[in-house]
């Protein structure tokens, strides 16, 4: 195990002083918060696979949204926000995006329904989908199969396991285009 030094900055997403810890990460120093896990300062590595993706953030919840926006842009991504299911639609039909991350519980229209949607419509059918939710369902992945998402994760998932899930729908996309 390497030694880590500790240190206090700040970090964007937790919106205050933490301490922080150095490490290498793919080579490069990086400073990362102990507390939530996202890269903070000068010399944070970007997500693997970053470089301008778009991801779609499909949520009701303006705070999630927020955190979202927050972890995926610094970490290189263009993000895009929908609070319901048929403005996500819209938004993907407009622009697809690279990944979707959705919510399951929101009014109107449920994450699954979006999901199966948006799975339907052949210009959309190959845009990844990770469910992202707070629903604690021993069926959930089960659920999200079925309606085509790629992956389900919980909203209480760490932020760098957040970041590798979209780097890693992105590239399992990618690997199916070529």
């Amino acid at each position: 195990m390497t030694d880590r030094k500790l240190i206090e900055a700040y970090c964007a997403l937790c919106r205050s002083i933490q301490i922080v810890f150095e490490d290498a990460e793919h080579g490069m120093p990086t400073r990362r918060c102990l507390t939530c896990g996202l890269p903070v300062g000068e010399g944070t590595a970007a997500s693997p696979g970053a470089n301008g993706k778009t991801v779609l953030c499909i949520d009701d919840s303006p705070l999630f949204r927020i955190l979202l926006v927050e972890l995926l842009t610094k970490s290189g991504y263009v993000v895009r926000e929908a609070e319901d299911g048929p403005a996500g639609i819209a938004s993907a039909k407009q622009e697809p995006p690279d990944v979707i991350l959705l919510d399951v519980v929101m009014p109107e229209m449920d994450g699954f329904a979006t999901c199966a949607a948006i799975k339907a419509d052949p210009r959309l059918a190959d845009i990844p989908i990770v469910i992202l939710t707070a629903l604690n369902d021993p069926a959930l992945n089960e659920r999200a199969f079925r309606s085509g998402a790629l992956l389900a994760l919980h909203k209480m998932a760490r932020p760098d396991t957040v970041l590798l899930t979209v780097a890693k729908a992105i590239s399992v996309q990618t690997t199916k285009r070529d």
